[in-house]
């Protein structure tokens, strides 16, 4: 697994989309590498409990065979990969966040890599290695704080009716 993950110098990368897909190819050989055998211990421990405890947990009858250890480890497999996948990597991450958290919450456009890239033609962020930067501290301290919605203020209920005429 270490030799998937050979480090990337930043400074070298060609820009920040590729340094991701470069992430994202890591992460899913190591998926594919990781999961089967992660997917077939867990089928063999999962053996090995039912016949320590002699096919009995708590007087619950336990069944175990091979099509039901394969696909409980094939599914642990694939849950704990995506999992790993999704937190434990910059990938990941920025499908989580970025792709899909931000957007639906209103706070990044949909196409995240496309609106970073033009605000660096534009001059509002500058590239550094494989990431981008806000060119300016005192923009990059704008967005940092927090923003607080500015609602309409409200009346008291015997001041919203109206007379007519």
């Amino acid at each position: 697994m270490a030799w998937c993950e050979a480090p990337v110098a930043i400074e070298s990368a060609p820009g920040p989309r590729e340094l991701l897909g470069r992430n994202r190819r890591t992460v899913l050989l190591q998926w594919c590498m990781l999961a089967p055998l992660f997917g077939l211990a867990v089928g063999v421990a999962g053996w090995l409990g039912v016949e320590l405890f002699d096919g009995h947990l708590w007087g619950i009858r336990l069944y175990w065979n091979l099509p039901a250890g394969l696909r409980f480890g094939l599914l642990t497999a694939f849950g704990a990969g995506l999992g790993a996948a999704l937190s434990l990597s910059a990938w990941g991450q920025w499908t989580v966040f970025a792709r899909l958290w931000l957007p639906l919450t209103g706070r990044l456009p949909r196409a995240a890599m496309d609106f970073l890239e033009d605000a660096h033609r534009r001059g509002v962020l500058r590239q550094v290695g494989a990431v981008y930067q806000f060119r300016h501290a005192r923009l990059q301290q704008h967005f940092a704080r927090p923003q607080y919605v500015a609602r309409p203020p409200t009346s008291p209920a015997g001041e919203s009716f109206q007379r007519r005429g």
